[in-house]
């Protein structure tokens, strides 16, 4: 009877935590403003242009994947941030059974290591914005700080994964 009696006590204190109306709900469920949705526009088109304009970057290898609540239209509202991964296509991790070696399944070596990529992406993010807005600090992603145009994106320069198996 002592533990019902904390469980309950438990979850009365989260009920009081959770207050939120149907209106609030409904409102948050929403879809961005045009104004929030115009910011996250801009967001992803700074990014591009920080690619673009970098000389140490082919930026017609890098697909961009817009991923997380922004895309998923899953974001608080007037909290929204804008996740891009930066694939770099042609190069790739990979697993291989056990007994097999890369020469196996014909794969080569990628001109350009993961750690290489990963900062120059970082370089050319540091380049177009002002530093200032920019935080590195992260080994997972590169956040460029929201302004009056733009909402916080992070950027996470990535390469995909291939399994390779015998049958």
């Amino acid at each position: 009877k002592g533990f019902e009696l904390f469980a309950l006590n438990v979850l009365m204190r989260i009920v009081k935590v959770m207050k939120f109306s149907e209106e609030d709900l409904a409102i948050w469920a929403k879809p961005a403003s045009t104004a929030e949705s115009t910011r996250m526009t801009n967001s992803r088109r700074a990014v591009i242009s920080a690619l673009q304009t970098d000389p140490s970057l082919d930026h017609s290898s890098i697909s961009i994947i817009d991923k997380g609540s922004s895309h998923n239209n899953t974001n608080v509202k007037l909290k929204a941030d804008v996740d891009l991964s930066l694939v770099q296509s042609g190069a790739f991790f990979y697993g291989l059974p056990p007994g097999y070696t890369k020469e196996d399944f014909g794969i080569y070596d990628s001109q350009q290591s993961y750690s290489s990529y990963k900062q120059a992406v970082i370089n050319a993010v540091l380049r177009y914005f002002k530093t200032t807005e920019v935080d590195d600090s992260s080994d997972k992603c590169t956040t460029i700080q929201a302004n009056t145009v733009r909402v916080d994106t992070d950027v996470v320069p990535t390469w995909r994964y291939r399994q390779y198996r015998t049958d």
